[in-house]
Parts: structure tokens; sequence; C-alpha cells
């Protein structure tokens, strides 16, 4: 069901510009406060292995620390 906060989702940018579709895929319908789409080098494994995966965790800092300043 519903989540009442808001959402953030990372999606590795391989194959999004050839194929043109809404990134967010459903989430929004799920994430009550907002979805938040971050997109990073990679794809699905990839985004989630060296040298990929320091995009990902430098991402990720910049959520948390926004989330900490609120």
């Amino acid at each position: 069901g519903p989540y009442p906060g808001g959402i953030t989702v990372f999606w590795g940018d391989v194959g999004l510009s050839s194929r043109p579709r809404d990134v967010r895929r459903g989430w929004h319908r799920l994430a009550l406060d907002g979805l938040d789409v971050r997109i990073v080098p990679g794809n699905h494994v990839t985004l989630l292995r060296e040298p990929l995966v320091a995009h990902l965790a430098a991402e990720l800092t910049r959520c948390i620390d926004a989330a900490e300043v609120r």
C-alpha cells in the first residue's frame, strides 16, 4: 500500500535515453509525500559495483545530509 512519507528512488542511467519511459515507474503512486528520482551512472547491477558504486554512495550521502538538515 501507499507510504505516508516521501520515497527516493535511484535509477541507473544506462538505457534511459534509448527508451523514453516514465522513470517514476509507478513509485509516485506509493509515495504520498512525493517521489525523488535520482539518476546515477550504470545499470541495475553495475551501479552497485566499483567504480560506479561511488556515485551511488555520493548521491545517497547527499540525500542523508539533506534529510538531517530538515
